[in-house]
């Protein structure tokens, strides 16, 4: 599958919560590939649930958000366990590795 880098058009966060928390609100999520090279920056605020911190997981669409089927699994940065809410979290998506 070629997919360029550019056309993968948003990089979804779910965030996932125990099942008593209210659902935490994603939003302003922003992606650019960096000149040159395969390493994309992603960008996004994430509010609300009943938690201190939250478990981020990134997902890849390469038609638009209709699937989320690009193999991706080489994020660092504000992705994982442990995430505090708030705006402008900083993730990086090695994409070439990926």
């Amino acid at each position: 599958m070629k997919t360029s880098l550019l056309a993968v058009a948003l990089l979804g966060a779910a965030v996932l919560l125990p099942v008593h928390a209210g659902p935490p609100v994603v939003s302003n999520v922003r992606s650019s590939q960096r000149p040159g090279t395969k390493l994309v920056d992603i960008y996004y605020d994430v509010s609300g649930g009943d938690t201190a911190t939250l478990t981020v997981e990134m997902q890849v669409s390469n038609d638009n958000g209709a699937t989320y089927a690009v193999p991706a699994f080489s994020f660092s940065g504000a992705v994982g366990s442990g995430i505090a809410p708030g705006s402008n979290k900083y993730a990086v998506w090695d994409a070439g590795f990926d």
